[in-house]
């Protein structure tokens, strides 16, 4: 007997078809039962969903290009109506109102709109009662939907008065990540050229902080309503980055918001990003959201249960050696900036390299004129800084981490002891584990062994084989998940690589 054994590759766009409105006639009941498949102009066809249809409420529904059109468009927005339309294929007014008024029961009742992009904006109301709106780019789109979705008022009055107030102030802005690099940083592309992405903070104060600012000249009382799109893939960390710099910029501006979310993906090669766009809504129809409490600050999860103190740790600190620890690690990791670099190009997006570089000195210049013998308190001081200065998942990865060992330092009874509690309350916060090829392949096992022989060579060397062990794993998370394991096979993981680097800078004498 033999057996033969063959890789399954994803399917590719040509053989899937999926830009082809006639593929959604088979894929839409697959995806949701629900749904029923009606015909529309020569070869769109309508995607209805009869439970939707059957809702009390406003009924949206959205008429969109077969090359854009992805099941989440349907599934994300309750939308009870969908039309996938074939490129080239004229729709006429009066065959789509037919299609929804044989879906929607006592239409006289309630309301249905209908949007899609074109040339310009307008909104038309049909003899059937369908509300037809028109849009010009996919960002608005999107903004649109998601405010009709969150809108708290479906009456017709109301939701006319949000369309006109979007079609008439809703402003977009789009900025890029660009493969060159200004000052020795990566670079995005805003509407006014190229400039420097040095921290998060920064490069929201280019084009978003004046969006807003404009936005805020003509919002009067209303809600401002934010809508980011990510473009491309960003992970889920950067989105909620992106949308926290929104939220902080509108507080400071003293502007009520409301922020929601999605994802615009041009199937092509293009660089990531984000586009954002925002419009005044009446407070009647949209509730500005609260401010959100930090996770890392409530009670039941808290490490900042009370404040670090100075004079208050169990453990005594002497300034000189202190300093000098963090100079030689911070140091290490500087230096090594081009090789981390180099891998993360291979495995991943090529900035792991940079965050390192920038987080260690942010440290160096921060513990200038600081008295490190009152390390928890320099240490949670220092936080906050590395927050707008470390991007990505590793960097709030080494801040949720430091944090807490700012608190663990000012309580436990030996260094060791203050990791393992750090490193313990980190694993609440990550589902990644020793084995999915991340920095924690190197940090896990270094805590683990310091802890139990309080040895820092022995627990180097675990963190080495932790290190050398990532060459040939699979990647579970991150980027590197989506590559084969031919790509990633004999290259360490950049976190796990730019981590070593630094305990083995902390650890030299």
């Amino acid at each position: 007997m033999s057996i033969v054994v063959s890789q399954t590759l994803p399917w590719d766009k040509s053989t899937l078809q999926l830009d082809r409105a006639e593929r959604w006639r088979t894929l839409g009941p697959l995806i949701r039962p629900s749904i029923s498949v009606v015909n529309v102009g020569k070869s769109s066809v309508a995607l209805i969903d009869t439970t939707h249809a059957k809702v009390s409420s406003i009924h949206v529904g959205a008429i969109v290009e077969a090359s854009i059109f992805t099941d989440s468009t349907f599934t994300e927005n309750d939308l009870f109506v969908c039309v996938v339309k074939e490129a080239g294929d004229e729709i006429r007014l009066e065959e789509l109102c037919t299609v929804i008024e044989n879906a929607v029961t006592s239409l006289d009742s309630q309301c249905s709109i209908v949007l899609q992009i074109g040339e310009k904006r307008s909104a038309v109301r049909t003899i059937g009662g369908v509300f037809l709106v028109t849009v010009e780019k996919e960002i608005e789109f999107k903004h649109l939907l998601a405010l009709l979705k969150s809108s708290k008022n479906s009456e017709e009055l109301a939701v006319d008065e949000l369309v006109s107030s979007f079609l008439k102030t809703a402003t977009t802005i789009e900025e890029r990540v660009h493969p060159d690099k200004v000052a020795g940083f990566p670079s995005i592309v805003h509407a006014s050229g190229k400039a420097q992405f040095e921290n998060a903070t920064k490069v929201f104060e280019i084009g978003a902080l004046q969006l807003l600012k404009a936005t805020k000249s003509i919002s009067g009382q209303n809600t401002v309503s934010i809508h980011i799109a990510d473009i491309n893939g960003l992970s889920q960390l950067e989105r909620h980055i992106i949308a926290h710099e929104l939220a902080k910029i509108s507080n400071s501006l003293d502007i009520p918001y409301h922020i929601t979310l999605s994802t615009i993906n041009f199937n092509d090669h293009s660089p990531r990003g984000w586009t954002i766009s925002v419009c005044p809504v009446p407070r009647a129809i949209l509730t500005p959201l609260t401010q959100p409490s930090n996770p890392l600050l409530e009670d039941s999860q808290s490490i900042h249960t009370s404040p670090v103190t100075a004079n208050s740790a169990n453990i005594v600190f002497e300034d000189a050696l202190v300093r000098q620890i963090l100079t030689q690690g911070c140091s290490a990791l500087i230096a090594a900036e081009p090789v981390v670099t180099e891998y993360d190009t291979i495995v991943g997006d090529g900035d792991c390299g940079l965050t390192l570089k920038s987080g260690a000195e942010k440290v160096l210049s921060f513990i200038e004129g600081k008295d490190l013998s009152n390390l928890p308190q320099v240490l949670g001081a220092l936080v906050d800084d590395l927050e707008a200065t470390m991007g990505g998942t590793s960097g709030a990865l080494y801040c949720i981490f430091l944090s807490s060992l700012a608190q663990n330092l000012r309580t436990a009874r030996t260094v060791p002891d203050a990791l393992d509690q750090a490193l313990s309350h980190l694993l609440d916060f990550t589902r990644a584990r020793k084995g999915d090829r991340t920095c924690l392949d190197t940090l896990i096992p270094f805590v683990e062994i310091l802890k139990t022989t309080e040895d820092v060579e022995r627990a180097l060397q675990a963190a080495r084989k932790g290190n050398e062990e990532t060459k040939n794993m699979q990647a579970r998370l991150g980027r590197s998940a989506y590559l084969d394991d031919s790509a990633t096979r004999g290259v360490p993981d950049p976190g796990a690589y730019g981590l070593l680097v630094l305990l083995e800078g902390l650890a030299s004498r």
